[in-house]
């Protein structure tokens, strides 16, 4: 019994202090297609981002990342994700980088 409340406030605790958000990049430029999953995987890789998906209209030549961010409130620095780490990416690929907004907040 005592495990198992144990396990719960743990749970709680863990649930209190993270934060999910979710943020939008846009972007310009010519890529190939193929060239899109390649982008959600180097995204996934910045500090703080969990799960990335990138979309790419060929037509117009625009595109963006959606970035899945897990912030922890009882670090010293929650903000571990930086935006300009997905900056970067975009002018290595020679991507011109678009907006860079907040979509929603869960808990």
């Amino acid at each position: 019994m005592k495990l198992l409340l144990t396990s719960v406030c743990i749970l709680l605790c863990s649930i209190a202090f993270a934060q999910q958000k979710v943020y939008s990049y846009s972007f310009s430029g010519e890529i190939d297609s193929s060239f899109v999953k390649q982008l959600e995987n180097e995204s996934m890789q910045i500090d703080g981002v969990k799960a990335a998906k990138a979309k790419y209209k060929v037509g117009s030549k625009k595109g963006e990342v959606i970035l899945y961010v897990t912030e922890d409130n009882d670090k010293k620095d929650p903000h571990v994700f930086n935006p300009a780490s997905i900056k970067a990416i975009f002018i290595r690929y020679d991507l011109k980088p678009g907006q860079f907004i907040a979509i929603k907040t869960s808990k």
